[in-house]
């Protein structure tokens, strides 16, 4: 089964294509791609979400979040969302997530411009010694803008935390492993129409 949802952004705009199987047991099993559609060509070019396109077992799930303004371009943002359930792909680890990203329609052909995770959920089971780990990362994404309200840097606050869990018997004992926070940083340069990381 497939099926289409649309958003337009000025000149450019985003279909997502999405296909789920009819069987009963995979009713929450769905995959979706985004596209990008130029309104004044017609011209419609999938834009790609893993670097691995010719092993991507992920079932990804896209939401429209907000255009974006740039000097010398205009960029649409999109929420992509990587559950961790797949019906294929199931074993001991299990990494589910979301990542905040930029695509914009430049001369040569539909590109991505900035890709920034927002959420990621990893956890692992081993059984000698039985252990339970788990890595939990949030980040919020921020704009700084110029007087025109065009985008000139944009900043992810996040927090991660890793934890392990081990038992005596049937009792957990939970640990943290380890803490980290920051802010990651990334300015927009209209010359090379790219986000530079600021470090």
């Amino acid at each position: 089964m497939a099926r289409a949802r649309y958003f337009s952004a000025k000149r450019s705009g985003v279909a997502v294509l999405s296909s789920a199987s009819h069987a009963p047991e995979y009713a929450g099993d769905f995959d979706e791609r985004p596209a990008l559609l130029n309104l004044s060509t017609g011209k419609l070019q999938l834009l790609t979400l893993s670097s691995d396109t010719q092993n991507d077992s992920t079932l990804y799930h896209v939401e429209f979040s907000e255009p974006v303004a740039l000097e010398g371009v205009l960029g649409v943002a999109l929420k992509v969302g990587e559950p961790a359930g797949n019906p294929c792909c199931d074993g001991p680890e299990s990494r589910s997530g979301e990542t905040w990203r930029i695509f914009a329609d430049l001369a040569q052909g539909a590109e991505e411009l900035l890709k920034v995770t927002t959420k990621r959920d990893d956890s692992s089971h081993s059984d000698e010694p039985e252990v339970d780990s788990a890595t939990t990362y949030r980040a919020q994404i921020a704009f700084d803008r110029n007087t025109q309200g065009l985008v000139r840097e944009i900043t992810a606050t996040f927090r991660e935390t890793v934890e392990d869990t081990t038992y005596e018997g049937e009792k957990p004992n939970r640990h943290i492993v380890s803490r980290r926070s920051g802010v990651l940083r990334f300015r927009w340069n209209p010359d090379r129409l790219q986000f530079d990381r600021l470090e």
